[in-house]
């Protein structure tokens, strides 16, 4: 587990595509699962593009039906 930043305040999607491109995705390996909730923020076209340019690979769990 990476817990490089810590910030204060709410998230949104430009600071965290921030957050990842700057500091996590450059310690993934090519075999890298990434497991991320299902919050808008983090699901900026950037983020995905920046996790899979290392080879890695982004999942999403499944939204929970009601």
């Amino acid at each position: 587990m990476i817990a490089p930043m810590v910030l204060d305040g709410p998230i949104n999607g430009s600071l965290f595509q921030n957050c990842v491109e700057q500091v996590p995705v450059h310690q993934l390996c090519p075999s890298a699962i990434v497991v991320m909730d299902n919050l808008d923020s983090y699901k900026g076209a950037g983020v995905g593009a920046a996790i899979e340019a290392v080879g890695a690979s982004l999942l999403y769990p499944p939204t929970l039906q009601s």
